[in-house]
Order: C-alpha cells, then structure tokens, then sequence
C-alpha cells in the first residue's frame, strides 16, 4: 500500500515543492522539511483515504496544498514581509543504482534552474499536468481558458521542454 505510493511520487512532490518554495521562502521552510511533513501527514491520514473517491496522487498533492497553506499562514504571522511565494518523472526503484538516482536528481535540478526562465502560467502548467496530473478542463478554469487551450499550451510547453533536454525528456 503506503510504500508503494511513497516509492511511486516522493520524487514529483519533491519537485513539486521546489518550484513551489521559492529562493526567499526556503529560508524558512526547506523543501525536505515540507515534503517530510506532508509524507507524515499523509501517512497518518492514509486509513480515511478513500480510492473511490479520488486518486492518491490528487489526495497527496491536496495535503501538500494544505500544509504549505498552513505554513505560509505561520510564517506570515512571525514574518510576514518575509514570507514571498509564486503562486514525469520515473521514481528511482531500491534496486537502482546510486549512479541513476544521481542522474534523475541532475535532471530534477536541471528541470528547475529551467523552470526559472518559463512564464509564471507554464510554471502553473508544468506543476498542474506535470506534477499533479490535473485535467485540461481543470488547468483551463484555473487559467481563465479553455481546455482545448490548455491542451495546446501543454503540449508546447513539452516541446520546448523536449528541445531543451532532448536526450531525457521523451513523454
């Protein structure tokens, strides 16, 4: 059960928070403490998750939402001039060997410093379908455009994203 979803997203919530804690906010809440702390919240809630409902990717992304919520709200009320956010990757098996997981923790880092030079709407968008798996109907309403739209803007996104790391960037 549990391991299994941990093994299968620890790296895209790894992901997720770095591009959603940015430079200034990191000082207070480092991505491994955040990520750390939404694993243990979904661990201690993973006996009312309920896969009828909803799919565990989307329920864990949620409980992220939620914790850097809450942690904005706490670091807004000690310093709140200082508290400044933006608004697939294969998971590495056990069995892999230190050299691979070296290799996709490159490619995650490189992903990133790239992420730095997108729009703040392909950032949404590389978050929304590409971390989180959203549907297009959805990123369309959050984007104030229709899915078709969302659709083409997504599939743009992942030809640049393609030509810019064409030797690992194949889905």
């Amino acid at each position: 059960g549990f391991a299994a979803l941990h093994a299968h997203l620890q790296a895209p919530l790894r992901l997720w928070a770095e591009l959603h804690l940015r430079a200034p906010l990191r000082q207070h809440l480092p991505p491994d403490d955040f990520v750390q702390e939404v694993w243990a919240r979904a661990y201690a809630a993973f006996f009312a998750y309920d896969h009828t409902r909803t799919n565990f990717r989307a329920w864990l992304f949620g409980i992220a939402y939620n914790v850097l919520r809450e942690q904005l709200r706490t670091l807004h009320r000690r310093r709140p001039r200082e508290a400044v956010v933006d608004g697939e990757f294969d998971v590495a098996d056990p069995a892999t060997t230190l050299r691979t997981r070296t290799d996709r923790r490159d490619r995650a880092a490189a992903l990133l410093v790239h992420a730095e030079s997108l729009s703040e709407d392909d950032r949404r968008l590389l978050v929304w379908r590409g971390l989180e798996g959203l549907s297009f109907a959805t990123i369309g309403a959050r984007l104030h455009i229709q899915a078709v739209a969302a659709d083409s803007r997504w599939r743009r996104l992942c030809e640049r994203l393609r030509g810019a790391f064409p030797e690992w960037l194949e889905g």
